[in-house]
């Protein structure tokens, strides 16, 4: 007698649910710290832009021994006018608008000053993914220590 073999060769019911399990126990593990990642891609691109004004600040303070009188145009930095999107600050959540440098008198002094980004979201930013950083908020002091509040140690950002 004859048998014939069968050459199919296929996957059972409990492989099937074994893969879906395992991708399930990924995708839940992963999502979250995907999440926190994009938090940290946020936080990284204002404190960067702090960094570039920090940078030119110093630069100014070394020509002149004062930060006073410092605005974005005399401290060598490119910022457009809403719509360009082409300023040396424009990022992918924030965009030149969104940074502060204070007048002097307020927390721009002689010596010491407090700069800020407030994401302002995507009516008043250009920034592609503005909408995602309504009310994010990070400042920096001439030492370079950065607070998440939004102001340096007390002290106000216009």
């Amino acid at each position: 007698m004859l048998q014939w073999k069968s050459n199919r060769a296929a996957f059972t019911l409990i492989e099937l649910l074994v893969v879906v399990i395992i991708v399930a126990v990924l995708a839940a593990v992963g999502i979250p710290l995907m999440a926190g990642q994009i938090a940290r891609a946020r936080a990284t691109e204002a404190e960067s832009g702090l960094g570039t004004i920090r940078t030119a600040l110093r630069s100014y303070f070394a020509e002149r021994t004062t930060f006073v009188g410092a605005t974005f145009a005399n401290i060598g930095l490119n910022v457009d006018a809403i719509g360009n999107n082409n300023g040396d600050l424009d990022g992918r959540y924030f965009d030149d608008n969104d940074y502060s440098l204070p007048a002097t008198g307020t927390s721009l002094a002689a010596t010491t000053y407090c700069i800020g980004v407030v994401g302002s979201g995507a009516g008043a930013s250009q920034a592609p993914r503005a909408d995602q950083v309504v009310g994010f908020s990070r400042s920096m002091n001439e030492l370079g220590n950065i607070f998440g509040s939004g102001n340096c140690s007390g002290v106000a950002l216009n």
